[in-house]
């Protein structure tokens, strides 16, 4: 009677070809650093435990300072919400010190409000977040005399 199984080398070519697969994803990554989208976004900027509180300070203080004064020059309400709109985009590229978050936090909102509130027919939304604003201004005592 002749066997019931022939031997095949079936088998041992998916081994084969699973191992050359593998060597070549390997070798295709090797060297190459993984990025973690987390790590992305610290590197960029928001939260930076590293960063002096009094090196924040200065900076925003230099840019935001001066913000009340802009906005009551500038008349027009297409060029009050562009500068808001690039005062906030600069705001948000800055980083930021584990001690600053709530005060980054107030000024991002309320320069958001405050475009917003430059298109909204009726609304208070512009008073209450320039209000904010100038409270969080007074708060860390950078109101200009």
């Amino acid at each position: 009677m002749p066997p019931l199984h022939h031997h095949s080398a079936f088998p041992a070519t998916v081994a084969l070809l699973t191992a050359a697969l593998a060597a070549l994803v390997a070798w295709t990554y090797a060297g190459k650093p993984l990025v973690s989208p987390h790590r992305v976004v610290r590197d960029q900027g928001t939260v930076n435990s590293l960063l002096k509180p009094e090196d924040y300070d200065r900076s925003v203080h230099d840019r935001l300072v001066d913000l009340p004064e802009v906005l009551r020059q500038n008349a027009d309400t297409e060029s009050r919400e562009r500068f808001l709109e690039e005062t906030l985009n600069w705001l948000l590229s800055v980083p930021v010190p584990a001690e600053r978050r709530e005060v980054h936090l107030a000024f991002a909102l309320s320069l958001n409000g405050m475009r917003e509130g430059l298109t909204a027919d009726g609304s208070t939304k512009f008073e209450e977040s320039w209000q904010a604003f100038e409270a969080t201004l007074l708060r860390l005592g950078w109101v200009r005399e």
